[in-house]
């Protein structure tokens, strides 16, 4: 079966974006934001990797907003992960309306320490 579109966006992938920050060790700070990327009006689904070295046992929480509105995350993780190189996952999708937004990847962890953290966004853009 072929199907065609008129909508030349459909299925487009967007070029990866990454960043590396420290964030520090803290159960109730506000998440540190690590990437971001613009996306103009349309529906995508959205995928994070973020990825720790951990020194000891600690809870990771990563999520992913829409920091243009930063009501309500568009995916949230929380994982109680061991020593040694981790990484997390989160998935979403979003439709944007009317004005470009700004999608950033934020984590936050409680292992007593500051670690590096880095992390990528991958976008592909549904309609």
């Amino acid at each position: 079966m072929i199907f065609c579109c008129v909508n030349s966006s459909l299925g487009v992938v967007r070029s990866p974006v990454s960043g590396t920050v420290s964030v520090a060790s803290s159960a109730t700070a506000t998440p540190t934001n690590i990437c971001s990327i613009w996306l103009v009006p349309g529906t995508y689904f959205i995928k994070s990797l973020v990825k720790y070295t951990l020194t000891t046992a600690a809870q990771i929480e990563n999520h992913i907003y829409n920091a243009t509105e930063d009501d309500y995350p568009i995916d949230s993780t929380w994982q109680t992960l061991p020593i040694g190189l981790q990484m997390v996952s989160n998935s979403g999708f979003i439709t944007i309306n009317d004005t470009s937004k700004q999608i950033v990847i934020r984590s936050r962890q409680n292992s007593g320490v500051t670690l590096s953290c880095t992390a990528v966004l991958r976008v592909t853009q549904l309609k």
